[in-house]
């Protein structure tokens, strides 16, 4: 084999080296971006979740308050 067939050949397998190594770093990238993403998409959904919670809570302590008043009323 001659010397300008092997450094071809070196030289494409060092572009194809890069090639993946550059996409294992592309993937990793996007892993971490939409693991971020999803991170700040759950902090959402939890602030939702504890706001309605809190409604719900105070929904609930006015229909009591209603039915002691009621109750109360009828003793």
């Amino acid at each position: 084999m001659s010397t300008q067939k092997k450094s071809f050949i070196l030289s494409a397998i060092k572009e194809i080296i890069f090639l993946v190594i550059g996409i294992l770093i592309a993937v990793s990238i996007n892993n971490w971006n939409e693991a971020r993403k999803d991170k700040i998409e759950l902090r959402k959904i939890l602030i939702a979740v504890s706001e309605d919670l809190k409604n719900d809570i105070k929904e609930v302590d006015e229909v009591l308050g209603f039915y002691n008043k009621a109750e109360k009323k009828l003793c």
